[in-house]
Order: C-alpha cells, then structure tokens, then sequence
C-alpha cells in the first residue's frame, strides 16, 4: 500500500481534513493540559527546552494567537503553521503581542526571507521525534500519541518526497503531481512551501542594490489563490510599485500608482514602450489585464508572459529573468517617475 492510501486510511487524518491546524492545535493544547504522567510537563519541556516549574494555563485561539501558555511566571506564544506558512507580515503581528518565547511549528523546515531573530523554530519531524520518546503508561494515551507520530510523518513524507531542491514543479503545468496531493487537500500546503522556498532563494540572488541604490524599497511577498502559488516581487517609491509577479505559469509585469491614475501613467508607459510592451495583447485583444479596480480607474495593472514556465523551469532561471526586468527598471527609472509626476500633478490642478 502507497503512502498517499496509508494517510487516506487514516482515521486521525480524516478528523483532521476540516480545519488541519486547528486539529493539530487543538492536540498539542490536549497534551498540555493532560497531566497524568506528567504529559504536561514533558510536552512542555519538548516545545520549549525547559522543565515546567508552575501551573500552566493553555489559551486557544484568542486574538488570533493559536496558543497562548502561562507557565514559569513567562508567557509563551505557539504559532501553529501545518496547511500554511508563516508571512513577514504575519510574524511582525505576531511579536506585536506580548510574549517572552514565541515559537514556530512549521510541517517542513521553511526558508525565511525576512528576519525571525525574536522566534525558535521548530519543524514537526523534530516534535513527533521528540513525542516517540514520551513517557506515557495510559494505554488509550499511548495509541493516540502513537497513530499521531505516524499520520504526521505520512504527511511529511508525501510533501517533501515531491519536492525537487530549487525547481519550480509545483504550478499547475504539474497536474500529475498537485491532482493527487489536492485529493488529500494537501496541494495547499505544497504549493505554499513551494513559493516560500522560491522567495527565499529569489531574495537572496537577484541584485537587490540595483534598485535600492535608486531610492526603492523592496517588497517581497509570497501566496496562494485560486489553487496557485503567487510570488510578488516588488519595488516601491513615493509614488508608485513596479516589479514582477509570478503566479503558477505566468511571469507578470506590474505597474501601481500608491494613490491616482493607474491606467493613464500605464497607457504612456506602454505607448513609450517603457516598461510595458506596446506591442502586447491579452488572449482577450486587451492591452493590459487589470484586478482591484478602484472606481474607474485600475489600481493594478499587469503584462504577462503566457505559460512561462513549466514543471521543470529552474529557480536560477527564474532570477535571471528577474535581473533582467530589475535592469530595465532601473535604465527607464527616471522617465517612468517623470511621467508619473507630470501626470500626477496635471491631476491635481
């Protein structure tokens, strides 16, 4: 029997497909609060390196924090992330709240892109490693922790078995791959740590001077929508963001006025060839496809590639082409500010 009719045959796993965090939550939350055989205390000590001293209190989902503990006069945060992947924006909420110990449990080990000095890191290969080692004489206790370990390592094991080190095989060009782990409902899960990997080796390879030293700033995201990976990579000023967004097959060009006329400064860029390609139709004969109108006027506006990539197209590829656009940025980047001032003031009088 493969893995993918194991975990289907999973009763654990099944529970689990309705809300897969909060499941997993909702079970470390149980151990906590379990103190024959001092579970507790032992879970406690696996999450967080130290002997548990005082009473602990659990707190569940409040304020958007999965758990909350208060144990050994601290307060400990668990960020629980086994369907998603920990964001920038997210951590810095996150470390908004009051804490001594902020701790991240992620499926797979993630590559971060942005800083996580405030937290500890820890993957769940690791905890259920760590859990095989409990101390448990309950019977009922004991089959739970052990039906737990392996559901959790099947689900592992599917993800990272289908992962290829800095290819990009996890847009939909790949259906032999993403229809069976959408099955499970677990294309979700990697497709996003598809497109964490792929921003962390994107920011850590393409010139990111070449733009910051003309007064940008860079804004790197990543996402899912509509079952696709999206990766942003952005550069910002006082007046505009410009820069590349991927998602699943396409390799997009983007333009955005920060407040104003989207679509007039997009349509001169294009009629000078600066930036957008004047040349280019959409397979709708538009010049530009558009999202997130604001009123009358488009308030992103982009170009694209039409399936760019395929289940084989490698990261270092995909920098070059960013390299590339990042260059051309930069050679036009004082004519696209000028006709954004120009039109931008025009607008104002």
């Amino acid at each position: 029997m493969d893995k993918y009719e194991q975990i289907k045959r999973s009763p654990l796993f099944r529970v689990s497909l309705s809300s897969k965090e909060l499941f997993h939550t909702n079970f470390i939350s149980w151990a906590l609060e379990t103190e024959e055989d001092n579970l507790n205390s032992q879970v406690f000590t696996i999450l967080f390196k130290e002997k548990l001293k005082t009473e602990l209190i659990v707190e569940r989902e409040k304020d958007n924090i999965d758990l909350r503990i208060k144990a050994n006069g601290k307060i400990f945060i668990i960020e629980n992330k086994v369907k998603d992947i920990l964001g920038d924006k997210q951590a810095r909420k996150i470390e908004n709240k009051k804490a001594d110990v902020y701790l991240l449990l992620t499926l797979l080990p993630q590559k971060f892109y942005f800083d996580m000095s405030k937290w500890k890191v820890k993957d769940y290969s690791k905890l259920i490693k760590d859990f095989s080692k409990l101390n448990i004489t309950n019977e009922y206790h004991k089959l739970l922790f052990e039906d737990y370990i392996k559901m959790v390592q099947l689900l592992i094991d599917i993800i990272s078995e289908n992962i290829i080190k800095e290819v990009y095989n996890f847009n939909w060009s790949n259906p032999g791959l993403l229809a069976p782990l959408q099955e499970l409902r677990m294309h979700d899960v990697f497709i996003k740590y598809g497109a964490s990997c792929l921003l962390e080796y994107i920011t850590r390879n393409i010139n990111i001077n070449e733009l910051l030293n003309c007064g940008y700033t860079f804004k790197p995201t990543f996402g899912f929508s509509h079952n696709h990976p999206i990766v942003d990579i952005f550069w910002e000023n006082d007046f505009y963001i410009i820069g590349i967004q991927i998602e699943d097959k396409y390799y997009r060009k983007i333009f955005m006025l920060k407040k104003g006329k989207t679509e007039e400064i997009a349509c001169e860029l294009r009629k000078r060839n600066i930036w957008f390609d004047s040349n280019w139709k959409s397979k709708q004969k538009k010049e530009f496809c558009t999202y997130d109108s604001l009123k009358d006027s488009p308030t992103f506006m982009y170009q694209y590639s039409n399936e760019y990539f395929t289940k084989n197209t490698k990261f270092n590829e995909i920098v070059k082409l960013i390299n590339k656009s990042m260059e051309e940025i930069k050679k036009r980047d004082s004519e696209i500010y000028k006709i954004c001032r120009r039109v931008l003031t025009t607008a104002s009088t």
